[in-house]
């Protein structure tokens, strides 16, 4: 595996010691042959399968698409005719270094879920997002990516804003226009989104708050218990060292 993959035996025991994780997170990861391309270099033609991560979804130096549906080697669609894929894929990936695995799952599935809402409303019944396949799925990827993009960089300024939530909606809904070049009249999910996680930070800062009170109580009354501690401490001290003195004033 060593002489496969190009790296050391270190690196090698260490990506096999965490296939021996938890079972739910094995899940998140996907069993995918790698790039045949790069296999065919070092000499293999059989197909190599790994569990790669969801955002390990291209191979760049030889635009292939080795992501979610690539399960054969002939899955492996050929993307020199498709830059805006292999920008995509360059954006999954500094989100993934950038966000918790969490937060950009969330995120995609929040852009997928906005992508199938406004299909229906605007009955684009042919658009990809509705269809099955990878054809399809790739030909979607793009636009999921942009979204995901938006929602994760306008979340703290969601979470955080004075404003009201329908403003918010319209500014952000303009702003995921700008980045997919397509405009959705309808911004029901967008302020369905922007609702929640406004609820979702509130719901956090009142946890917040209602906790601090009492740390800060705590805190108060244990400094409170050491310091009536050291002045019986003290006091105790003191009153052996009188009768000391007293005991040694009688015998002279």
């Amino acid at each position: 595996m060593a002489a496969v993959s190009g790296q050391s035996e270190q690196v090698i025991r260490a990506r096999l010691r965490g296939l021996a994780g938890e079972p739910g997170a094995l899940k998140q990861n996907m069993r995918r042959p790698l790039c045949r391309r790069c296999m065919a270099g070092k000499g293999i033609r059989e197909p190599v399968y790994c569990y790669l991560p969801a955002h390990r979804t291209v191979c760049h130096r030889h635009r292939r698409w080795i992501g979610p549906l690539a399960h054969t080697l002939d899955n492996q669609l050929d993307l020199r005719d498709c830059p805006q894929v292999l920008r995509a894929a360059r954006i999954h990936w500094r989100l993934a270094n950038r966000y918790a695995e969490l937060d950009l799952r969330a995120a995609l599935g929040d852009a997928r879920h906005m992508l199938i809402y406004w299909a229906h409303a605007e009955q684009r019944e042919a658009a990809a997002i509705l269809q099955a396949g990878l054809h399809a799925h790739v030909s979607a990827y793009p636009e999921v990516i942009s979204i995901a993009a938006t929602l994760l960089t306008a979340r703290p300024q969601i979470e955080h804003a004075d404003g009201s939530t329908l403003s918010a909606s319209a500014l952000l809904i303009v702003r995921i226009g700008e980045r997919t070049t397509t405009h959705h009249n309808d911004d029901t999910p967008v302020e369905q989104w922007v609702q929640h996680h406004r609820l979702e930070s509130l719901s956090d800062h009142r946890r917040q708050s209602d906790e601090s009170p009492v740390s800060s109580t705590n805190a108060r009354t244990r400094s409170a218990i050491s310091r009536s501690r050291r002045i019986r401490i003290s006091s105790v001290a003191e009153r052996e060292e009188s009768r000391r003195d007293q005991r040694r004033h009688g015998c002279s």
